[in-house]
């Protein structure tokens, strides 16, 4: 009889859809950032802009447009990157690891100020739109994540192993 407390416990639908959020939610931030920061090119060449200011080094207009390029491919990268650690710890979380449920809350926290500091500074700017999307499939995630079927599974996930 022992044996079968030490079974496996059945994953609740709550963390399948916590999944499906955290994974639609990262989608739609990482196209979302593509599209409003990688594609625009005016955007794209102020930030080279400000990135050269900082340096203190002098530079021209050529040197702006030169660097717009490598820009683009440093931000594709690092957007991948995280999304590929946001998808991660969705599958974490899935399989159980309380100290990934705890994680991507904190997560969707950072994500929420974030979001209200970009409206503060920017008013609710149409290209917020996709940062708000994620935001609320994080929270959307993080909600379900922590629903009492869900607090029940990890805490019958960590008496398991």
């Amino acid at each position: 009889m022992a044996s079968l407390d030490r079974r496996r416990p059945v994953r609740p639908k709550a963390i399948d859809t916590a999944f499906l959020f955290t994974v639609t939610g990262t989608v739609l931030g990482s196209i979302g950032t593509v599209l409003t920061t990688l594609v625009d090119r005016a955007r794209m060449a102020a930030m080279v802009r400000d990135a050269l200011s900082r340096s203190g080094e002098p530079y021209t207009e050529a040197d702006v447009l030169a660097m717009i390029g490598p820009f683009r491919i440093a931000g594709a990268i690092t957007i991948a990157a995280g999304a590929g650690m946001l998808v991660l710890l969705a599958v974490k979380v899935r399989a159980g690891r309380n100290w990934a449920r705890l994680l991507l809350a904190v997560l969707v926290l950072v994500g929420v100020f974030d979001f209200a500091g970009a409206v503060a500074a920017e008013g609710a700017a149409l290209v917020l739109i996709w940062h708000l999307a994620a935001v609320a499939f994080g929270v959307a995630a993080v909600v379900y994540l922590f629903r009492a079927e869900s607090s029940t599974y990890f805490a019958r996930r960590r008496e398991s192993r």
